[in-house]
């Protein structure tokens, strides 16, 4: 380690780290995949005006081998389902800009799409964007911020259609 200081100018360290012993690591995806958790190779649309979460769920789903299409909002989202063969999953934010909430993209993405499914986040609780937003009980939530892990499983109930009664976080 250096560290290097000057008066007005600032500090700058440097630390200095012995290279790995097995240079030829390779980091297998399909091992960071949860056992019996990875994509049969549905498709995902993720719906989320944050740029940084869009961009942590994305690639968590491209990890566990989903096929996954982006939309920042209702609006964009809607066009992906009107244009787009098969989705099987929308996973959207529940609170958005733009006029339309996740609740409103999902009871018209299933009038488009009827057999595709539906699973909401939110930073709010349950209870109170049921009372905000008269959130149906067919649609389950998953409070933010989420582990990899409770999106992995929270994804493998809804396409197992094991959730629909699940109880919101």
């Amino acid at each position: 380690m250096n560290i290097y200081s000057e008066i007005d100018r600032g500090t700058t360290i440097r630390l200095y780290l012995p290279k790995s012993i097995d240079s030829d690591l390779k980091l297998d995806m399909q091992a960071l995949a949860l056992p019996g958790l990875a994509s049969d190779g549905e498709t995902v649309l993720v719906v989320e005006d944050d740029e940084s979460v869009l961009t942590m769920a994305t690639e968590t789903l491209m990890d566990l081998g989903y096929h996954v299409l982006l939309a920042h909002d209702g609006r964009e989202a809607l066009q992906i389902v009107n244009g787009f063969q098969e989705v099987d999953v929308l996973f959207s934010d529940i609170v958005m800009p733009g006029g339309m909430n996740g609740v409103q993209l999902a009871i018209e993405a299933r009038r488009i799409q009827p057999t595709i499914k539906v699973l909401l986040t939110s930073g709010y609780t349950a209870t109170a964007l049921a009372d905000k937003l008269g959130l149906p009980k067919e649609f389950p939530v998953l409070g933010k911020p989420y582990r990899r892990d409770q999106l992995a499983s929270h994804l493998r109930e809804i396409i197992n259609g094991e959730a629909a009664q699940r109880t919101r976080q």
